[in-house]
């Protein structure tokens, strides 16, 4: 819940070529942010594959 209310950064990953799916990406990271309590939190996007890579070797100290 910690991580979700005062997230280090919000990284979304989105196929900008796919039609309206960068604008509905944006959208997700502004409800993710409008959710969480830190303010000015850094927005990320990403392709996919890129995104689970950082989720997979991001170390939280």
């Amino acid at each position: 819940m910690y991580d979700n209310l005062y997230p280090s950064r919000i990284i979304v990953g989105v196929h900008k070529e796919v039609k309206d799916s960068y604008e509905k990406a944006v959208q997700f990271s502004e409800l993710l942010k409008e959710g969480a309590l830190k303010e000015n939190i850094d927005i990320l996007f990403m392709e996919p594959t890129e995104a689970e890579a950082v989720k997979l070797f991001a170390i939280r100290f």
